[in-house]
């Protein structure tokens, strides 16, 4: 990001990701630099850095507050690496965590060495309307590329593997530009979702489809989002931390629609001042979603952004109530069951009833696919929701499974909706139905 002459303030979590919030290493009233630790990870933690040169005007149990006047692009307080340490203990001092919406963090992915095996570098961005991801390797590909080298040394895998999807020809023709290794090649990947995630990308290129209790290390190989190992390479070449990251900032703002790619964002940025600081104006919205239209969450004007925030995406109100008797679809592929209750809050819809995709089972206490992207069927999903009386449907479903759904609903005459259509109404996308694969 370009220097803000402005004063402003950070809320540099304190839990940037699922685990134990980090412990404060400052007090209220200490000067900061930007890129100095000011939190240290509790158990399987990460380190929280200063996103920013300033002042501690608070400290609580969630969030550390900085006061700053400015943001430096240049200068921050360096890593302090010794000669014995080695990648594991720079990612792990940098705080470096997974980039594509994970959050976890990257040195626990690193531990164990795969000799033989296979790193892929994901740069698929299977969630619609996200562009950040397919924007940086368009312009700075090497940097992806040396990261993905490091990784692929240290863990002495074999091979390494970049996915992209086929339809994003620029970013093709900048990565292969800078392959020298036989190694290493691009996989292509078709335009549906869940393409992107670890266990389809695993299936597509190793050929092993993982149980959902597995992660890729059982097929012998580790996945990295591609600003990850950017991250990464940064924190070797530059000894930086992860203090900034990339998304997209989409919406309508001040009458017309924004999709951009958004670089080095200071972690702990509201959302209201980065949408000041690049000047769209937020006026009246209906929410403010936290990551793609598929997996995100809502927020609000002050929520601040952490290293896991892929995507600022606002939304209009929405001009029409659906005054109607509504069905749910859950699928492990995309919105919670949560989110899709508050959808039918805001829709003002009558609920009729609640199934889950048949693929959808727990993993380690979290919701898992089967088989994601691969519909097993849902005829009696359907008809069960249409003996409660369901009028419509509100789906999460995958590209496959929502091919499958709309097929059969049609056929009972029932209306379906997806829980993305609203985002991507907004922003002129065309919505989720029945699509070619």
């Amino acid at each position: 990001m370009e220097g803000i002459d402005m004063t402003f303030k950070v809320n540099i979590s304190l839990k940037q990701y699922n685990g134990k919030n980090a412990i404060p290493v400052v007090e209220v009233g200490q000067k900061v630099k930007r890129g100095q630790t000011v939190a240290i990870p509790k158990e399987e933690g990460v380190y929280v850095h200063s996103s920013v040169t300033g002042k501690v005007t608070s400290i609580s149990e969630d969030c550390i507050e900085i006061l700053t006047d400015a943001v430096d692009d240049k200068e921050f307080l360096p890593l302090e690496i010794t000669e014995k340490e080695n990648l594991i203990d720079i990612v792990q001092k940098a705080g470096i965590v997974g980039m594509g919406g994970g959050g976890y963090p990257t040195y626990l992915k690193l531990k164990n060495k795969i000799k033989g095996g296979t790193v892929i570098a994901n740069g698929v961005e299977c969630e619609p309307i996200l562009v950040h991801n397919i924007t940086q390797m368009e312009n700075n590909p090497e940097l992806i590329y040396r990261g993905l080298i490091y990784v692929m040394s240290y863990l002495q895998a074999s091979k390494g593997v970049i996915a992209i999807k086929k339809m994003n020809k620029k970013a093709i023709e900048a990565i292969e530009k800078v392959i020298d290794r036989e190694n290493i090649e691009i996989k292509l990947i078709e335009d549906t979702y869940p393409a992107g995630e670890e266990r389809a990308l695993v299936a597509k290129i190793c050929g092993v489809l993982l149980p959902p209790s597995e992660i890729p290390l059982a097929a012998n190989c580790i996945v990295l989002n591609v600003e990850t190992l950017s991250r990464i390479a940064e924190a070797v070449e530059m000894r930086k931390p992860l203090i900034e990251r990339n998304l997209t900032l989409a919406g309508v703002f001040n009458d017309k629609k924004v999709v951009k790619a958004l670089f080095d964002v200071p972690i702990g940025l509201s959302v209201k001042d980065l949408c000041k600081i690049k000047g769209y104006l937020l006026s009246e919205y209906d929410e403010i979603l936290l990551g793609g239209p598929f997996m995100g969450e809502e927020g609000n004007q002050e929520f601040p952004i952490t290293k896991k925030t892929n995507a600022v995406i606002v939304t209009p109100p929405i001009s029409e109530k659906l005054k109607a008797k509504i069905g749910i679809l859950v699928c492990a592929c995309g919105a919670k069951e949560t989110r899709l209750l508050q959808l039918v809050k805001k829709m003002g819809a009558s609920l009729v009833g609640i199934e889950k995709c048949k693929n959808l089972v727990y993993a380690n206490g979290k919701p898992r696919c089967k088989n994601p992207g691969n519909c097993p069927g849902q005829a009696e999903k359907v008809l069960r929701l249409k003996k409660l009386n369901a009028e419509c449907l509100l789906i999460s479903t995958c590209t496959n499974c929502t091919n499958t759904v709309v097929e059969i609903a049609e056929k009972m005459g029932l209306k379906v909706i997806h829980h993305t259509d609203h985002v991507l109404e907004t922003l002129g996308y065309p919505l989720l139905r029945r699509i070619e694969v």
